[in-house]
């Protein structure tokens, strides 16, 4: 297990009553910040529901200092990121940035607890964002079904509300009601603060007892009591314009502090965690009733929650409920092999080191358990229990906990019209729990058995591979990335989304290892590997324990030398990227990019969707996958990045053992498609697509640039001044005029030129002033230009996150195998910092000036089909030009 001696922080408390709970660490130049105020939606009455949300957007509304818009300008300028989060039990608001610039975070968070101005104009306008909020929230069904699962699992207890909220609570909230919430709430003595990183702590200690002496020292509030037990189970059937169901089954279980609940935490693991756990096993690979499931503990301050679920197609959730209740009765009946129960607890330790790889996990993990228990360094007593327990005490808790008649069960299906009326989904919900305990009922089966940059060492094997190593031994891990250039771009129209289905299969049967086999040990040693791809790229990527470093090397060459394709797996890949597909057309978002990607890049490769088609995908074999893998993706053409815990020159000598016998191989070029992106202007400009959802969703975009254009680095700095949190966009269309909850505007370069595209979802009444609003912002900064304080802010707020993201060892090696895989100096992310810091006003203008030209700008917009007068008659234009051009097209 972990050393404990990993593990630990310093307690203190202030005069006024406020915890500190502080965390120093050098692992990386990086300081996180998290305020944990005791107060979530389980503690407001009826009618405060969302009061606790709607209070975590307002203390962002300006303070007596800072205007709105001002605290996260102010952290974007500090180079960091600034968020909050509302849960049943706490409100917390975080923010992480370059450590160098910590008092300017201590200074912003102490501003927003204590001196938020809770503007009443202010409110109403935040008012109507949380109110988009909340209608996203009805276009997204799985919200919908975690809330039911919720209600059945708390009937008795306020966790059964929604932490949102109602459209009808939160439309009456009053700037009184907020004072009153924050007089009542957030005291010192009902508030923690977590600080990890960089930092010396007799220093910090002294900085925030200045800070945050303005908050009150009464006493804490009273929170509520404990809810009465609940004694039966609860069905709740909802459906939705889905192509898939779901079913999501819940036991209440005991606080995290009890014996049973780390025991718990064990069972869920083994039971639908990892590919090889009994639900993966059994329903997903085995009989493939299932496209995915899961199972996992919600450990909440009252209770703690085990959830256990399975998204099916369809006609299969009835097949999938009695098996899912079979496979939890078998964890009462049998005990868990030694084999699985060590790879559970390996997982757990996995996860603690994982997680403390960055600052902001650190903080998390403190902040969490003292939450939860009362003890930020609770983790350690967690830890030893998980250590201790036995096979007999997981098959103990399962018998307490899981029993049939504590069993709740939510679903979530397709529309149907024998499920139009409460009584049909009433009787078909209680059919369906009759189903799983039926299935529990069962009798239960048996249990189942080179050359040197800074800290790099480069090296290229005869045949061409390229192998890039860095050591860093400040956690035990080790990251690998094997990467081609290629993806989508050596795909055609008629074989589109092979690259998917190889990265999903490319791991799964190599060598002498089986598919199963594979999982197993990956799964044992608690590590991860899988293949990816995506527009310019494919490959696989891996991490480890450090201690299993030659294990995990050895398995990852056998996957890139020798990988299995079979025609099983292959098969079972297409049915599950046909499922996705199925599932990506339900998405309005998803609908409004691929409108908007269709229309940009007319011909190239860029247009297509990354899974392709229904017709693509389904004339896919295992044989063409065999024959693309050979043909475009030769091992002399990889590039091979590993960073973590490990000796380089042990490595490099595995590496060589395991690839230099390949043989060098040219692969083809791949198709360049000059027209399909050039400037030329496409023949439709403006696209429509319907759905029968809440809002609309607009994607307003230009021609991009390559990943090698030197103009990138301006290009993302006008893009964070264009759509970062403080940016001109959001300021505009949410904070100020409350046009949308969501808003930002995007760079994606490839290969070959990508895009500059602002997205939002709104109201559908809302479009026609969104898209003005939009090109006004733009046409404005293209007239007057950008301030040198938006320049200052935005260059820190990119130094800043890239900092906050190479903390991953995962993340260091991806930077290098992609930069060389694509052609740019391996080591460029060591100088992405100078690179934006020398950005200037003049190269923003010309980048501006290069991108925003509104005679090549695609507007896509998905929506209900009611719509504006304007917009209809803006749509009629285009539906008659089309048909005006088919027409010409007919007679020619």
């Amino acid at each position: 297990m972990l050393s404990l001696a990993t593990i630990g922080c310093l307690l203190h408390q202030l005069n006024n009553g406020l915890t500190l709970v502080l965390l120093p660490s050098q692992l990386a130049p990086v300081i996180a910040m998290q305020a944990w105020v005791s107060v979530g939606s389980a503690d407001e009455t009826p009618k405060q529901a969302g009061l606790s949300h709607v209070m975590e957007h307002m203390l962002f509304k300006g303070t007596a200092r800072r205007e709105v818009g001002g605290i996260a300008r102010d952290v974007e300028s500090a180079g960091g990121e600034i968020n909050a989060w509302t849960s049943r039990d706490n409100t917390v608001f975080h923010l992480v940035m370059p450590s160098r610039y910590a008092d300017v975070g201590i200074d912003v968070l102490a501003d927003a607890l204590q001196h938020s101005r809770l503007d009443a104009d202010e409110l109403e306008r935040e008012r109507e964002v949380i109110l988009e909020e909340i209608r996203q929230g009805k276009d997204e069904p799985l919200r919908a079904l975690a809330q039911n699962m919720f209600a059945g699992a708390f009937e008795h207890h306020p966790y059964r509300n929604p932490v949102i909220g109602t459209s009808e609570t939160v439309a009456q909230f009053t700037r009184k009601d907020l004072v009153r919430f924050r007089d009542r709430w957030y005291r010192a003595r009902n508030m923690a603060l977590v600080v990890a990183g960089d930092f010396e702590p007799e220093a910090m200690k002294r900085k925030l007892a200045k800070s945050f002496s303005g908050l009150s020292d009464a006493p804490g509030p009273q929170r509520r009591a404990h809810s009465k037990k609940q004694s039966k189970g609860t069905t709740n059937l909802d459906t939705a314009d889905l192509s898939y169901s779901q079913a999501a089954l819940s036991f209440r279980a005991p606080r995290v502090e009890s014996a049973s609940c780390a025991a718990l935490d064990l069972l869920t693991i083994v039971l639908g965690q990892g590919e090889s756990s009994l639900l993966a096993s059994e329903l997903v690979r085995g009989r493939e009733l299932c496209r995915s499931t899961y199972s996992y503990l919600h450990a909440l301050q009252d209770s703690s929650l085990v959830v256990v679920g399975a998204t099916t197609d369809p006609g299969k959730l009835l097949g999938t409920l009695p098996r899912l209740g079979r496979l939890i009765q078998d964890l009462r009946t049998n005990l868990v092999s030694a084999a699985e129960l060590a790879k559970a607890k390996h997982a757990i330790e996995a996860d603690t080191i994982y997680q403390r790889q960055t600052a902001e996990g650190a903080a998390q993990i403190a902040g969490s358990y003292l939450a939860l228990t009362g003890d930020p360094d609770f983790e350690r007593s967690y830890l030893r229990r998980i250590a201790s327990i036995t096979s007999e005490d997981l098959r103990d808790a399962a018998q307490q906990i899981l029993a049939p008649e504590r069993m709740n069960l939510a679903a979530l299906v397709p529309h149907h019209k024998t499920l139009g009326t409460a009584r049909g989904r009433s009787v078909a919900a209680n059919r369906m729990m009759a189903l799983v305990q039926k299935g529990a009922a069962a009798k239960s089966k048996p249990s189942r058995k080179a050359a040197k940059a800074p800290g790099v060492l480069r090296h290229q094997l005869e045949n061409g591979l390229t192998v890039l190593i860095k050591r860093d031994a400040s956690v035990p891990l080790v990251a690998a990335r094997a990467i081609w250039s290629g993806g989508a771009l050596r795909e055609s129209a008629s074989n589109a989304g092979i690259s998917s289905i190889m990265s999903q299969v490319v791991t799964r049967g190599c060598g002498r290892m089986s598919a199963e086999e594979i999982i197993e040990d990956v799964d044992a040693s608690a590590a991860s590997l899988s293949g990816f791809s995506g527009r310019n790229s494919f490959g696989i990527q891996a991490e480890w324990l450090a201690g299993d470093w030659k294990r995990g090397l050895d398995l990852l060459s056998e996957c890139l030398l020798s990988p299995h394709f079979e025609e099983e797996q292959v098969e079972r890949s297409k049915r599950q990227q046909l499922a996705r597909l199925g599932a990506q057309a339900n998405s309005p978002s998803h609908r409004a990019f691929r409108l908007f990607q269709e229309t940009l890049f007319r011909k190239h490769a860029y247009r297509r969707n990354a899974l392709g088609t229904e017709k693509s995908v389904s004339q896919i074999s295992a044989a063409s996958v065999r024959r693309h893998y050979r043909r475009h993706y030769p091992i002399s053409a990889m590039t091979l990045a590993i960073v973590g815990d490990v000796d380089p020159d042990m490595l490099l000598s595995r590496v060589k053992s395991r690839f230099a016998r390949e043989a060098a191989t040219t692969r083809p070029e791949r198709p360049i498609v000059n027209e399909a992106f050039s400037s030329r202007p496409a023949s439709k400009r403006e696209v429509y697509g319907y759905m029968d959802r809440e809002q609309a969703h607009l994607v307003v975009g230009f021609p991009g640039l390559q990943i090698d254009d030197a103009d990138r680095f301006a290009l993302e700095v006008l893009t964070t001044i264009l759509g970062g949190q403080g940016g001109r966009l959001f300021l505009e269309l949410r904070d100020r005029q409350s046009l949308a909850y969501q808003v930002g505007a995007y760079s994606l370069e490839g290969l070959d030129p990508g895009y500059v595209a602002v997205y939002l979802s709104c109201a559908p009444d809302k479009v026609e002033i969104a898209l003005r609003e939009i090109r006004e912002q733009v046409n404005r900064l293209l007239q007057k230009g950008v301030s040198s304080e938006e320049l200052s802010r935005s260059r820190r707020y990119l130094i800043g996150t890239h900092e906050i993201a190479l903390q991953r060892r995962a993340s260091v090696a991806a930077a290098l195998a992609f930069h060389h895989a694509y052609g740019l100096d391996f080591s460029a992310h060591t100088a992405y910092g100078s690179r934006i810091g020398a950005v200037r006003n003049a190269d923003v203008m010309r980048v501006a000036k290069r991108i925003f030209n509104w005679d090549q700008a695609v507007t896509a917009t998905v929506s209900p089909l009611v719509l504006s007068p304007e917009a209809e008659r803006r749509m009629r234009g285009v539906v008659r030009k089309t048909r005006k051009t088919r027409k010409k097209k007919v007679s020619k």
